[in-house]
């Protein structure tokens, strides 16, 4: 029954805008993202979480990489985790939901409420899996200096909105080219070459550029040319960022080296996000909680048969320890004038050799009567 408040920032559709949602544990919603009308199952609240800050790959990117990537993407990727040390740490709400489609498919995810530090950077974290039995994969969402995530957001937006790819393309060319005497043909194909790159990315983010690189370009010169693409591609994301602050009314943001792991890391969750499987990313403003205890009642018709099945096996048991068994056979011979005894028992005592000699006795008193 806690009751939240969510913010949803739809994925595939960039022009559409944020919306708000609210849900309560073990209720469910309907949400739109563009035409697509989906069902959210709120599952699970926990106002806390001890979590091993340490162990970063459980956080990490999950960018589907070949052999070529490599090289993109420890330029791009974070460093590995130090397994062999701990940080334990409180990490605050979190809570889990299912999205289920139109036709009943469904996938659980687990998002966290506030911002987690991450190899020097602050990332909201959301987890991903397609079945309770596997463990949840997490995407990391990069927040700016304010500790936003609007920033990241409105960059995915423009760096995914195919209408303003032209002017984030002469944006760049015009800047990467800035005080030097170039012919306007020089300009204009690298103007050309920018939005080449901003299409490229747009349809499976580092995954289609890496592709492209295997299929277009010889192995002994995929190197210079993963060089070449990452340092257009971290350029037009600059421009794309500079781009949307100037449309939020913004100052533009600092050319250091906070911004420019800015855009890295929104690079990755970009690429990351087509591996996420929602249209929608909900984030947790705040909440409710509802603390509750509960019983379970149930009825069992057949319970009666049960009980007396068990008390017949209890007597049944005590029947076997302490009640003797014994049986007693005569077999009468007329034409030889015999008449034999015998007599078996699952337990031999002196009382059964005593008991057998007075069958014996009265069996002959009849015999001779």
């Amino acid at each position: 029954g806690t009751r939240m408040q969510l913010k949803g920032w739809p994925l595939l559709s960039p022009r559409a805008a944020p919306f708000d949602v609210a849900g309560a544990v073990n209720k469910s919603t309907s949400i739109k993202s563009g035409d697509t009308e989906i069902r959210l199952e709120l599952s699970d609240f926990r106002p806390f979480n001890i979590e091993d800050l340490a162990a970063n790959d459980a956080a990490g990117s999950r960018v589907e990489t070949a052999s070529v990537s490599k090289k993109i993407i420890d330029q791009l990727g974070s460093a590995a985790a130090d397994h062999s040390k701990k940080d334990l740490r409180n990490v605050g709400p979190s809570f889990q939901y299912r999205l289920r489609d139109a036709q009943g498919q469904a996938r659980e995810f687990s998002n966290y409420m506030l911002p987690l530090l991450l190899d020097g950077a602050w990332y909201l974290l959301t987890g991903v899996r397609a079945t309770p039995n596997e463990s949840f994969r997490y995407m990391r969402l990069p927040l700016d200096a304010d500790g936003s995530v609007d920033s990241h957001m409105r960059l995915r937006a423009l760096l995914l909105d195919e209408r303003v790819w032209p002017e984030i393309a002469r944006r760049f060319a015009r800047n990467a080219v800035a005080g030097s005497a170039v012919s306007a043909q020089l300009r204009g194909r690298l103007t050309e070459s920018a939005e080449r790159v901003l299409q490229l990315f747009a349809v499976r983010g580092l995954d289609s550029v890496v592709q492209f690189l295997e299929k277009a370009i010889p192995a002994a010169d995929r190197e210079k040319a993963a060089d070449a693409y990452i340092k257009v591609l971290e350029g037009v994301a600059l421009e794309a960022l500079q781009l949307s602050r100037e449309r939020a009314k913004l100052p533009p943001a600092p050319f250091d080296e906070q911004t420019l792991r800015l855009v890295r890391d929104s690079l990755i969750s970009i690429s990351d996000s087509y591996f996420y499987g929602a249209p929608v990313y909900l984030q947790l403003l705040q909440y409710e909680e509802v603390k509750a205890s509960g019983l379970q009642l149930t009825r069992s018709p057949g319970k009666n048969i049960v009980y007396g099945g068990s008390l017949l096996l209890v007597l049944g048991v005590f029947a076997m320890l302490y009640i003797r068994e014994r049986r007693l056979w005569v077999l009468v011979k007329p034409a030889q004038g015999r008449v034999l005894l015998a007599m078996a028992t699952n337990r031999q005592t002196l009382e059964n050799e005593r008991e057998f000699e007075r069958h014996q006795a009265a069996l002959a008193d009849a015999v001779k009567g």
